[in-house]
């Protein structure tokens, strides 16, 4: 009753007394704070787990044998993503403007701000250089888990305005979104 009356909630749940009570408006904030951060961070983590689960499946580096050199991966990625690790370490014969690495010397900033210019990047500075593949598909997992959860918060903000986007739709649609990626 007193709890009632100053506008808090009792935390050992008698309502008679208002020792160790948390004020209403706390207690609301924290349940608005847990539903905005735990719901994409739990799409996050699914829609990486389960591009993991699929490398896996498909025997890839470094789960397998098979190697993720697809496509533009081993002679763009890979290369670029090698250069700019040497970069960051000071190792590089070059900078991000230019390398003398290709092609007798040859201006690096259009490669760099096309293929490495993304917010994530620059964790290829924690790897080891023989572990680059590595390195890349922890890029791609932080990646599809930030898209995801991007995907999901957009979704619920869609759906505070139209019905057809209820339920369970965020969750699933932004695992399906960062899974469309063509990149792994």
């Amino acid at each position: 009753r007193k709890a009632q009356a100053t506008g808090s909630i009792p935390v050992d749940g008698s309502g008679d007394t208002c020792v160790g009570c948390v004020p209403a408006e706390s207690s609301e904030m924290m349940g608005r704070v847990t539903r905005h951060v735990v719901g994409p961070l739990v799409v996050a983590i699914s829609a990486a787990a389960l591009h993991v689960v699929m490398a896996m499946a498909n025997n890839l580096t470094p789960f397998g044998p098979v190697g993720r050199g697809v496509g533009d991966y081993g002679p763009q990625y890979l290369p670029f993503h090698l250069y700019l690790h040497d970069v960051l370490h000071g190792r590089a014969n070059g900078d991000l403007s230019f390398t003398w690495s290709a092609g007798g010397g040859m201006g690096f900033l259009p490669e760099y701000t096309y293929y490495l210019s993304g917010p994530f990047t620059a964790l290829v500075a924690l790897f080891p250089r023989d572990q680059m593949d590595v390195a890349l598909l922890v890029l791609s997992l932080v990646r599809i888990g930030v898209g995801a959860a991007a995907m999901m918060v957009l979704l619920r903000v869609l759906r505070s305005r139209q019905r057809s986007l209820r339920g369970a739709s965020g969750p699933v649609l932004g695992v399906l979104r960062s899974m469309s990626s063509g990149r792994t």
